[in-house]
């Protein structure tokens, strides 16, 4: 099953919708996650029920649970639409929700088995017809789809698929050969190509290329992590000569990567994937630094949101700095001075307090992590907050620089409770790599009092004051259960 299956399931909300919400006016409360995906998700949502004169209003969490649920069942909106939430407490929402008209959830992690929904909850969730959410389709190209059967056609709203694409994008769902979207996110490129809305083009896959400085491209890029240079202004200039590049020009002023010359380009490229290899990544991590780009073609090359990697970056920053409305603004096609420029020192902000906490954790590892038997325990101590502590938690995993093999799980205390974030780690042995994380976090997180759940390579959760040490032991012994499983069934 695939794309046919999964359009079955949206064009089954979007009559509901059609019934419910459209022709009956009904008010609407639109709750989404606050990272890219959910943001952008929101946006499209949004802009949608506008067009049809939807009164609506937007608020934006961390995770659904049962204060939170009765929270929104007590707000006078007969209509819930739940965006990249909502699937793995379906209990939930079905028990606490259950008075609303009509309650559609839009989310691509793995769902909570019930035996029936009632009436009035609507779910469109890729896994129920074997798509895999996690690589595959992100909730941003679902809310685009929903979008396009609701408006008609793709031409109405073609100014939704660069935020569908940046959406995937942020949740790294680049994972075919050279870093390609794939899936039922092709549907979304494809149809954006034929728009003339997006281009995909092979190139570098350093942050801003075509909009920053060269020296600032090097610093800024976190996909891949850049070991010593990510976040290094000064070692991005050194390391820039040492390859016989001079990061300024004549003028002083620093280089872009379009003003170098064929040759030069030629040995950053190599320097680039050399430097990699010698910083620890195989040879096939090392040349993904070249591979697809995608281009948001209705703004302009000169514009900070061209790149949908980098505009991808500036929606997760303003969701993660507690800016999500600035974010939202952004997806809605709000370009005012004011919002532009809010925009960037929030992703500039960001950019401090990310890389303040990866430089403490590198410098002091043992104050931070510690190893068990089946994964690695990294202790933000609050030191972190609850939405900065996941893309903490994916740049250590993935960069490889605590040479991690075992699945990554991340704390911190935040306010009343526990914020969790697990990761399988970039130098992952291999018996845990068919590991179901979302499956595994739900079920502990449930047993200590919490909720939790996500993707089978990456999760969260959030549990209560005083369970950590509870929570960390049964997922030790969970992982491990199902890793020697998994490794005894080949």
């Amino acid at each position: 099953m695939g794309y046919r299956e999964l359009l079955e399931l949206v064009r089954y909300a979007r009559d509901s919708i059609r019934r419910d919400v459209i022709e009956e006016q009904s008010r609407s409360l639109i709750v989404s996650h606050y990272d890219a995906d959910g943001l952008c998700s929101a946006a499209i949502l949004s802009s949608t029920l506008a067009r049809f004169g939807i009164p609506y209003h937007i608020k934006v969490f961390e995770q659904l649970d049962v204060e939170l649920l009765k929270y929104i069942a007590s707000l006078r909106y007969e209509v819930v639409f739940l965006l990249d939430m909502g699937s793995g407490v379906l209990n939930l929402v079905a028990e606490y929700l259950r008075d609303k008209k009509l309650v559609v959830i839009v989310d691509h992690h793995q769902p909570r088995q019930v035996p029936s929904l009632r009436e009035n909850i609507i779910e469109v969730n890729p896994h129920r017809v074997n798509v895999d959410g996690s690589r595959e389709v992100s909730t941003s190209s679902l809310t685009y789809f929903l979008a396009r059967e609701l408006l008609g056609g793709v031409s109405s709203c073609r100014r939704f698929i660069p935020l569908a694409i940046a959406g995937a994008l942020g949740d790294r769902q680049d994972q075919g050969e050279k870093k390609k979207l794939i899936g039922v996110n092709r549907v979304v490129v494809e149809e954006g190509i034929v728009q003339g809305v997006i281009s995909e083009e092979i190139g570098l896959r350093l942050y801003g290329l075509k909009t920053r400085p060269l020296v600032k491209c090097l610093e800024y890029t976190v996909d891949p992590y850049l070991p010593g240079l990510t976040g290094n202004e000064e070692m991005c200039v050194k390391f820039l000569k040492s390859l016989g590049i001079e990061p300024r020009g004549p003028d002083g002023r620093y280089r872009y990567f379009t003003e170098l010359s064929e040759d030069e380009m030629r040995r950053m490229v190599i320097g680039l994937i050399r430097y990699l290899i010698e910083h620890g990544y195989t040879s096939v991590e090392a040349e993904e630094i070249f591979g697809y780009n995608y281009y948001n073609r209705l703004e302009s090359e000169a514009s900070p949101f061209y790149d949908l990697r980098e505009f991808s970056a500036y929606m997760n920053a303003c969701g993660r700095m507690y800016r999500h409305g600035l974010g939202i603004l952004l997806g809605q096609g709000y370009r005012s001075r004011d919002v532009v420029e809010k925009v960037l020192e929030t992703y500039v902000e960001y950019r401090k307090v990310l890389s303040g906490a990866l430089r403490r954790i590198r410098d002091a590892r043992d104050k931070y992590v510690r190893e068990l038997e089946h994964i690695y325990v990294l202790n933000c101590r609050g030191e972190v907050s609850d939405r900065v502590l996941g893309a903490v938690a994916s740049i250590v995993a993935s960069s490889g620089i605590l040479g991690l093999d075992k699945p990554l799980v991340a704390l911190t205390q935040w306010e009343d409770y526990i914020k969790v974030s697990l990761r399988k780690t970039r130098d992952l042995r291999a018996e845990y790599r068919e590991v179901n994380l979302g499956q595994i976090v739900e079920k502990v997180a449930t047993e200590v009092g919490g909720v939790g759940g996500g993707h089978r390579d990456a999760a969260g959760a959030k549990i209560p004051l005083g369970t950590a040490e509870e929570f960390v032991s049964k997922l030790n012994e969970e992982i491990g259960a199902q890793a020697h499983v998994k490794e005894g069934s080949k």
